[in-house]
């Protein structure tokens, strides 16, 4: 008996032990009620990651929030804009106390702000003004619909407010598409502020434009700008706009003169985004109607995603549909779900404390500290964008840039390698100099005794005649080496002897047209990624060679049936061998060209782009003088083949999408009418 109770001890203490141990292990994945995502290295999908933080629970739940639109943190006093309750509501977050106020005063308030000397700015939408409470809860002013002149006739509905700190006022309002309202300290209307443009018109409403009537014209609805729905205005004054429906430029972080600071690389987005909250760091979180928040580091960079929709679920931490962000120096969020009349909290895991500390250690300058943050990120996460592209940034301020370029081609980020292979190459060229100008000492000389030998010996004309005698053997030799060569240096006189069959074949040309794609499709892949090579996750090979192909094959059709119509005397094989060897300077050029991308850095993007315009134009001009020299058309029947050619380009790709279209609506009718067919005569 004694020996059982000892053993069933035993067994109780390890049981215990077990559960303490389970219990000290830090409790990301049973805490959380979704996951927490990151972008993969190429950017390609998000990546599952540590949980960066968890629900702390909801708060105000009993206080009866009805539909509020909006809330600002000052501090830890919480106010909340409670639209449908017409009210202000006041808490702290110290000592739960709760208050109201603008019951009489307002009628649909959906934004709020607090000054520095704690003046309470309202956007009442259904009073179309903006109503200013003193501290103490009593009016002070109220700011109408602009008088100035250059506010136009755009309505005045103001939905969300926030100030600077010298005092300026910032109002959206439902409607003025010409941005951002801007009000100075005393109230003055200085000006619309951060204006969204109109997006590009799509094919169909490029056709609608060239081919409707006035009429028909003003029966459509106006293309106008998307609306700015939030804004917050950070502790260095930069104003941060929300835009909907246009996940690209969903953000936009404003400077005092309004440009837009992430212009140059629109960052990865949503397209339902809701509010923005900025940390005093710089860092901003941006949460979606749907529940989803996103946080990017003070550059615009993409660093995580959590949260979620409660779509059949109230599980903790998802929401229903949400009106506003807050979030405190300690990195606590509070999210306001407003069909629920909740603020759900978010708090920050020892995973997000890691990443935060990395980016203000980078931040502050403190390179090393935050090297060693960014490097144990990326060893949970080797396999993410940010941990990559955060280590890589470190290890170039420090000056490891072999190292850092790693990195920065593993996210394939351009601008960091450019950096780094400019320090390397100026180190090399820097430690080099004197071997690179004995070899170009050498080289010269190698040429002037080689020169001095062909003189003495003539082992130049030797080599000649020994290729011509070979180029009389086979023929396509000398059509693919000697007859390319003349036609790059006699154009005019080339396109004759092509024309008249003296230069040049058929097999030859279609071997030039083969050897263009491949010299293309290839040196696609081998150009560096800085100057835009590769093949990333969204270009695939088939996709790109058929969007090389088809509107080939269709300009040699379409040039030539344009000439048969219009007097053309050239014929279909002088079009095909000509425009095959007007193709040639781009097989000999392009791919010194792509040799040359690994050589530069973005501080000679303009020569690379210059080399790249010179030997397209060139070979364009190359095709402009076959057309013209093989039909014997003058300068204006040349170009008025061009354009007839181009425009037989766009009615062949119309057709054959319509063509398409037909096709799958015939065979969709007819599967429906053999599925018909099956069932009423086997049933």
């Amino acid at each position: 008996m004694n020996q059982k109770r000892i053993v069933r001890v035993a067994f109780l203490l390890a049981c215990a032990v077990c559960l303490t141990l389970v219990s000290a292990v830090p409790g990301y994945a049973m805490e959380g009620t979704a996951y927490t995502f990151t972008m993969s290295a190429d950017q390609s999908k998000l990546l599952p990651t540590m949980d960066a933080y968890l629900p702390a629970g909801t708060y105000l739940g009993g206080i009866g929030l009805n539909s509020p639109e909006d809330m600002f943190l000052d501090g830890r006093t919480l106010y909340i804009a409670d639209t449908g309750n017409r009210r202000i509501v006041v808490c702290s977050l110290d000592t739960g106390r709760i208050e109201t106020f603008g019951e009489e005063e307002l009628k649909k308030p959906t934004g709020i702000s607090v000054d520095g000397n704690g003046n309470i700015y309202v956007a009442d939408y259904g009073a179309e003004q903006v109503v200013i409470f003193a501290p103490d809860y009593t009016v002070s002013r109220c700011l109408t619909r602009p008088a100035e002149v250059y506010y136009g006739t755009s309505p005045y509905k103001p939905q969300k407010v926030d100030l600077d700190s010298y005092g300026n006022l910032f109002v959206i309002s439902e409607g003025t598409y010409e941005g951002i309202l801007q009000f100075d300290k005393n109230g003055t209307f200085n000006g619309f502020f951060g204006a969204n443009k109109t997006k590009g018109l799509s094919a169909v409403e490029w056709f609608q434009k060239i081919f409707y009537t006035d009429e028909q014209k003003a029966k459509m609805t106006f293309r106008t700008p998307p609306n700015i729905v939030a804004l917050d205005v950070s502790d260095s004054d930069m104003v941060f706009s929300v835009t909907q429906n246009d996940a690209k430029r969903a953000i936009k972080k404003l400077n005092m003169a309004g440009v837009n600071i992430y212009a140059d690389n629109s960052i990865w987005g949503l397209d339902d985004y809701a509010d923005v909250a900025v940390l005093p760091g710089g860092t901003f979180y941006v949460v979606s109607v749907s529940g989803w928040i996103d946080e990017f580091n003070e550059e615009g960079e993409f660093l995580l995603e959590f949260g979620g929709e409660a779509k059949k679920t109230d599980r903790n931490g998802l929401t229903a549909v949400v009106s506003a962000i807050e979030a405190d120096e300690a990195g606590n969020l509070y999210i306001l779900d407003k069909e629920r009349g909740v603020i759900q909290i978010w708090y920050p895991t020892e995973y997000a404390r890691l990443l935060h500390k990395a980016e203000a250690d980078f931040t502050g300058g403190s390179y090393e500290e935050s090297l060693a943050g960014w490097k144990e990120i990326l060893r949970m996460n080797p396999n993410a964008y940010m941990s990559n592209l955060g280590y890589a940034k470190a290890l170039f301020q420090l000056g490891r840039y072999e190292e850092a370029a790693e990195h920065f081609a593993e996210i394939e980020y351009a601008p960091g390698y450019s950096d780094c292979f400019w320090e390397t190459r100026s180190a090399w060229m820097r430690s080099h100099m004197e071997g690179i100008l004995i070899g170009v000492i050498l080289f010269a000389a190698l040429c002037f005794a080689l020169n001095l030998l062909d003189k003495r010996y003539g082992w130049k004309e030797t080599i000649r005649e020994r290729y011509e005698i070979c180029c009389r053997k086979h023929r396509l030799l000398q059509e693919l080496t000697g007859d390319v060569s003349y036609f790059l240096r006699h154009p005019i006189d080339g396109v004759y002897y092509l024309k008249t069959g003296r230069r040049g074949s058929v097999p030859a040309a279609t071997i030039l047209y083969v050897t263009a794609i491949a010299v293309y499709m290839v040196c696609r892949g081998l150009t560096s990624f800085v100057f835009g090579g590769g093949y990333s996750y969204d270009n695939d090979p088939v996709a790109i060679l058929l969007i090389i192909i088809v509107p080939s094959v269709l300009f040699l059709i379409g040039s030539y049936l344009i000439s048969a119509i219009h007097d053309g005397e050239g014929s279909f094989r002088a079009v095909y061998v000509c425009f095959a060897y007007s193709l040639s300077a781009f097989i000999l050029c392009w791919p010194a060209l792509t040799l040359l991308s690994h050589a530069f850095t973005l501080t000679e993007l303009f020569i690379y782009r210059l080399l790249a315009f010179l030997i397209l134009g060139y070979t364009g001009v190359l095709i402009f003088i076959s057309i013209k020299e093989a039909h014997v058309y003058n300068l204006r029947k040349t170009v008025a083949n061009i354009l007839l050619t181009l425009f037989f380009m766009v009615v062949a790709i119309l057709a054959a999408i319509v063509l398409y279209i037909l096709w799958r609506e015939l065979l969709s009718f007819l599967s429906e009418v053999f599925e018909e067919v099956r069932y009423r005569v086997f049933p």
